[in-house]
């Protein structure tokens, strides 16, 4: 699959900065991995953008590939945000095994 989207994400303001977030995304991020998604686009506001991009490592998308996405895909367009993106990262999965 070539691409996911996540269109709303939100924190209560009595849980913000303890962390579930990061641990949801860390999920999603591995389960997007074994699902063989290439990678994820968010749509985001101009104050939340830089959390995404120092944080998260996104990027701005460029407006030919926003084009493309949006001309392949039913994705989400929100007024007044901008498209990040993101290739999502090869997991290795561990191996259970027994030592004997």
């Amino acid at each position: 699959m070539e691409v996911a989207e996540l269109p709303l994400v939100a924190t209560r303001r009595n849980c913000q900065g303890q962390g579930y977030f990061q641990a949801l995304y860390a999920c999603v991020e591995r389960l997007l991995c074994l699902i063989q998604v290439n990678s994820l686009v968010i749509p985001t506001t101009e104050g939340a953008e830089s959390l995404w991009t120092e944080k998260f490592k996104f990027q701005k998308m460029e407006e030919e590939e926003l084009n493309r996405l949006s001309r392949d895909f039913q994705m989400m367009m929100f007024q007044g945000t901008s498209m990040l993106h993101k290739l999502i990262p090869v997991f290795r999965l561990r191996e259970n095994s027994e030592e004997s």
